[in-house]
């Protein structure tokens, strides 16, 4: 994979998305233990804060899609960049609960707008199988600035005071203004005219994909297996050394930043992409079924089988994020890319809201039977979504002009 695409608006738009992901994994790591121990909000206060703010991104994302239709793709990005600055900034600076709440519903509602409004980009600036390979291109680049970032964050973590929690989170927003300067000279195609003007929620009024995004998000749950269900089957149900929680995660990090354009590469089309979503719901069955074995085995025995169970995990998510990076373009009207893009970008974000309920209830109420059952699920709704995905795309195909 090369380190960078050739000069242009795409390399442009690979090194915003480097740069804003090293600042969100600054963000992440160490958001919950600067608003708890720094701004002294509760845990509750921030969880319940946080969920209200992803729920107003959740709502914004079409909204947001449609605007960017209308008004250009890089003007949103743009702005949704620069105001995702300052509100980084006031959630740095807030001192009291409700100008935390606000701050994070503005975070929410303009990180959502500015990966919409990428998304946009990639099909204006990319075309036919370009399309899935670059936004592949972009996931491994994304996990990339993600390590980085991490990594970052471990220095705040190291020193253990507010003065350093607030130096490091700063260069998070510091990271706003660089991608927001860079983002303004990416030169965005010309817009061809439709013949139609979409209306705002005309995406929502979609059945079909809305039925697509919603089984979507039910395979996404398997981003938070890896989060929140091995982390939690290793600590409470295998006798494995708590330090393989860590080198899972980093392994997945690596498989996906080595091999995401690899498996991209050989999915190019909805047929192709439908079959990608089937074997990615295969290897996610398969992959619940080996973790769910680790419990009752000795330590060494039980590494192992996380390993290969983990190994199976990420095959399906290279299958599954490769088949859904052809269909979010090609089930999308082109007419209304940026409000589909605001659509099934929808799936991750309820995915979040689903995942860990049933998680809790499933692999680690219920044991090896709810790892079973899980997995079954992710295996259904990868079956289920290629039919729609096929009649969806059906329907494009007759609507494009001869």
């Amino acid at each position: 994979m090369r380190l960078l695409p050739p000069a242009g608006p795409g390399r442009t738009l690979a090194l915003v998305a480097l740069v804003d992901r090293c600042g969100t994994g600054i963000y992440f790591t160490l958001s919950a233990l600067y608003f708890t121990r720094i701004l002294g909000f509760t845990p509750l206060q921030v969880g319940t804060g946080l969920s209200a703010a992803a729920a107003v991104g959740l709502v914004g994302g079409v909204p947001l899609g449609h605007l960017a239709d209308r008004l250009g793709s890089r003007r949103v990005l743009v702005w949704a960049q620069a105001a995702s600055g300052v509100a980084s900034a006031a959630l740095l600076l807030a001192r009291t609960y409700p100008l935390f709440l606000l701050a994070a519903a503005a975070y929410s509602l303009s990180f959502g707008a500015a990966a919409t409004a990428r998304n946009a980009l990639v099909a204006q600036i990319m075309t036919g199988p370009k399309r899935a390979e670059f936004r592949a291109y972009l996931r491994a680049v994304t996990n990339t600035g993600m390590a980085i970032g991490t990594g970052i964050a471990a220095i705040a973590l190291h020193l253990d005071t507010a003065a350093g929690y607030r130096a490091v989170l700063w260069l998070n927003v510091a990271s706003f203004a660089v991608i927001t300067v860079m983002a303004a000279s990416i030169v965005e195609p010309a817009a061809t005219e439709s013949a139609t003007r979409p209306r705002v929620f005309d995406a929502f009024r979609d059945g079909r994909a809305v039925l697509f995004t919603v089984l979507t998000s039910l395979m996404m749950v398997h981003y938070f297996v890896l989060e929140i269900g091995i982390p939690l089957w290793v600590v409470g149900h295998t006798e494995a050394p708590k330090w393989l929680v860590s080198a899972l995660l980093l392994m997945n990090t690596l498989v996906c930043v080595v091999a995401q354009v690899a498996v991209a590469r050989r999915v190019s089309t909805v047929p192709s992409a439908v079959r990608a979503l089937a074997r990615s719901g295969w290897f996610l069955l398969a992959g619940c079924v080996v973790v769910a074995a680790a419990a009752g085995r000795g330590p060494v025995g039980a590494g192992a089988v996380l390993v290969v169970g983990a190994g199976l995990l990420v095959a399906g998510e290279l299958w599954q994020a490769s088949g859904n990076f052809v269909l979010t373009f090609d089930l999308a009207r082109p007419e209304a890319m940026a409000a589909y893009q605001g659509l099934f970008g929808m799936s991750y974000q309820l995915a979040a809201i689903i995942a860990p309920t049933l998680i809790a209830l499933l692999p680690i109420g219920l044991g090896a039977p709810g790892w079973w059952l899980l997995g079954a699920i992710l295996l259904g709704a990868s079956l289920l979504a290629g039919p729609v995905a096929r009649s969806l795309a059906a329907d494009r195909l007759v609507a494009q002009p001869h």
